[in-house]
């Protein structure tokens, strides 16, 4: 079981002005058993201020960032770390996901387990807080229980989604009226070991639309309480629902959402000539509304460059609230700044050619304005997202809490995922139009004239080995239009894959992509040159539940088909 002061370990965070509401409550959410302690010494939660202090806990305090990055492809085992004395043991997340093993091997803050927890947990926040609106509405400022009933119903929608997306094979469209969901919580717990009822994917995601879709203009536009970036706000809510509908394939209802945070263009230039498809050449101008959004609000990258090698001032720079491009960010506990430092610390990690080839000469002509780190005679390297907050617990010793500012939503992914969903709807301009304002932040030496995207340059980069590709594998078939059209819709979501994989590395985001555009991952073990994939009809893609949910009754992810199955790893629980 969990203390209580698990609840009030955010005191002295700077930016989550943790207010310690609960008294002796054990609300476990999977430690032991799932969802298992009946909350029976609340304080009354009876006024607004104590429910906006409450849904400060309505967003996940441990993050899935390192052990799904461990899952994506050209990670490599090395062997014993850089350093050589330290104790492997404290980044298991990274072993389990490096072996695409069901559990993560160790109890620890960045495990599935943890994760799951953690989800739950602010889950059961969120029904607090609804359930306290709900027996003391009249007694409340309407305004106010407008907003909190949104920020609750929502964010328990996301917490919700993310488990879904990881924990179920939620894109799997085609199964989807079969394949078990998760267990959706709509209530706090009044007994102990209760039981739950997976249902299916198709049931839950139905579930998930209802919490967000009812409150999406619900929702303020900067938070009544706490510091805006890390609380849903309209624009954060936006995000989401692009995330939603681009994952669920609902491309114009992507669109729609993402229109309601980024412009789109509308001014161009159009020199002459015609595209090899027969469309007209043209760009979108430097004076058009849209690019000059993109310009002044997307992370430059440019600007992170030059922050040069330093293990702190990049982090300082990425975790900064205050960039104009995060949406909606999170403080949690984790080692995912320490298991991402190449082999000083730990033995996985991506080798120095492949990590360079992700950040390398792009479609456009240029190359990624940002460069690898790499320690002295070692064979990774990395990039530096996240600067360490501690909670010292012995100031002494130096021994304390680990945080992390993390990104959940921001303008990138809207923008990218916009083009995604214009491109599988056949509107190509459009989706190239994004790609243009998208690039001017983050190629080095950008040049507007020689780095801008058209079909012609898209086809010449990706044409001759369209076939090698995931695209036009068998398990994406049927996804895309036929013909000259196809061939268009395929070079444009390879670029955009290529794009979202050098945005988001080191964030988790990558193998999200994995999962929902059926992309083959290759790991090597370095040790004994053992190398293996993971394919999209491997169990092994999907997390399995934490063994405790099986006292609530969950039935495990099946865990039968292993194509590829690694010399000596023990899969089973």
């Amino acid at each position: 079981m969990k203390p209580a002061s698990i609840f009030n370990r955010h005191n002295k965070m700077k930016v989550l002005n943790y207010l310690l509401i609960l008294i002796t409550l054990f609300f476990t959410c999977g430690c032991n058993d799932f969802l298992d302690t009946v909350p029976d010494n609340r304080t009354e939660i009876d006024s607004m201020d104590k429910i906006w202090r409450l849904l400060t806990n309505a967003y996940p305090k441990r993050t899935y960032t390192a052990m799904i990055e461990a899952r994506c492809d050209g990670m490599t085992f090395f062997g014993s770390t850089f350093q050589g004395n330290q104790q492997d043991e404290m980044f298991d997340f990274m072993r389990g996901g490096f072996y695409w093993m069901p559990h993560t091997p160790s109890d620890c803050n960045d495990s599935h387990e943890r994760f799951w927890e953690a989800s739950y947990e602010a889950i059961g926040y969120c029904n607090f807080a609804l359930e306290a609106i709900e027996k003391y509405e009249d007694q409340l400022d309407p305004a106010q229980v407008k907003l909190a009933r949104a920020e609750a119903r929502i964010s328990r929608a996301y917490n919700h989604f993310m488990l879904l997306s990881l924990f179920a094979d939620m894109f799997d469209r085609e199964n989807a009226e079969t394949s078990p969901g998760i267990p959706y919580v709509t209530e706090s717990e009044e007994e102990t070991f209760k039981q739950y009822n997976r249902e299916t994917v198709a049931i839950t995601l139905e579930k998930i639309k209802h919490d967000l879709f009812d409150e999406i203009d619900n929702i303020g536009t900067s938070a009544v309480y706490g510091q805006p970036k890390f609380r849903f706000t309209r624009d954060a809510v936006y995000a989401f629902a692009v995330r939603y509908c681009l994952f669920t394939e609902d491309y114009a209802g992507a669109v729609n959402y993402a229109n309601r945070i980024f412009p789109s263009a509308s001014v161009y230039t159009a020199p002459n000539g015609t595209n090899f498809d027969g469309s007209p050449k043209k760009y979108v101008a430097t004076n058009d509304i849209a690019y000059q959004y993109a310009a002044n609000t997307l992370f430059d990258m440019v600007e992170f460059a030059k922050t040069g090698v330093d293990l702190y001032q990049p982090g300082i720079m990425y975790s900064n609230p205050k960039n104009t491009s995060y949406l909606l960010m999170i403080e949690v506990e984790t080692l995912a700044m320490r298991a991402f430092l190449g082999t000083l610390l730990t033995s996985y990690a991506y080798d120095l050619p492949t990590l360079s080839a992700i950040v390398s000469t792009n479609v456009t002509g240029g190359g990624w304005a940002v460069t690898p780190l790499q320690f002295t005679g070692d064979p990774t390297g990395f990039i530096i997202k996240y600067y360490e907050d501690m909670l010292l617990v012995n100031e002494a010793a130096g021994i304390g809490y680990v945080y992390n500012k993390v990104n959940l939503f921001r303008l990138e992914e809207v923008l990218l995922a916009r083009a995604e969903a214009q491109a599988m709807l056949g509107n190509f301009q459009k989706a190239i139009d994004d790609l243009n304002l998208y690039t001017q932040k983050k190629i080095s030496g950008y040049n507007y004239t020689s780095h801008r995207l058209d079909p012609d340059k898209i086809d010449r980069y990706y044409g001759s080995r369209l076939g090698e590709q995931f695209v036009s594998n068998d398990f994406n078939k049927g996804k895309f239009t036929s013909g000259l059209s196809g061939t268009i819709q395929k070079e444009l979501i390879l670029t955009i894959m290529d794009f979202r994989r050098a945005e988001f590395l080191f964030e988790g985001m990558g193998y999200l992509d994995v999962l929902r555009w059926n992309i083959p991952v290759s790991h090597t073990r370095a040790t004994d040159n053992v190398t293996r994939t993971l394919y999209p009809d491997d169990d092994n893609r999907i997390l399995q539940l934490p063994p405790s949910t099986r006292l609530s009754g969950l039935q495990p992810n099946p865990m039968e088909k292993i194509r590829e199955p690694w010399p000596d790893i023990i899969y089973s629980e």
